[in-house]
């Protein structure tokens, strides 16, 4: 996409990395205005508020103007939040992934009585 980070508290103050980063972590599509007036920046880091705020996500005392100014702490603490909150969400996906593997490890043995055999533990065969 051509977007890039050199300075965290420059490059995310337009918004449109930020909504890149939730974008690739969450795999989802958001809104985003296409322009670089303040009105168009403090928008777009708004979407990037709402977003974690949808999913849950509590970014306490951080205003979208904060981001906009280029605030190290509050920049820092967004992007801290967004580490965590993502990294949390992948352990636990992973968590499920495994336990599920673990009661299909199980039912292998009925399955090969039963001509049926598990692919990669997602797919019966």
């Amino acid at each position: 996409t051509g977007l890039h980070v050199e300075d965290l508290f420059v490059d995310l103050t337009d918004g449109y990395n930020l909504i890149a980063l939730l974008e690739a972590l969450s795999a989802e599509k958001l809104p985003r205005e296409n322009g670089f007036t303040r009105f168009h920046r403090i928008q777009n880091v708004q979407y990037c508020l709402d977003f974690l705020k949808k999913k849950n996500i509590k970014t306490v005392n951080i205003r979208p103007e904060d981001i906009v100014e280029g605030s190290p702490k509050l920049t820092l603490g967004l992007i801290w939040t967004i580490i965590l909150n993502f990294q949390v969400s992948v352990i636990k996906q992973r968590q499920r992934e495994a336990s599920g593997c673990q009661s299909l490890k199980f039912k292998q043995p009925l399955l090969k009585s039963s001509v049926l055999f598990l692919v990669n533990f997602t797919q019966i065969v």
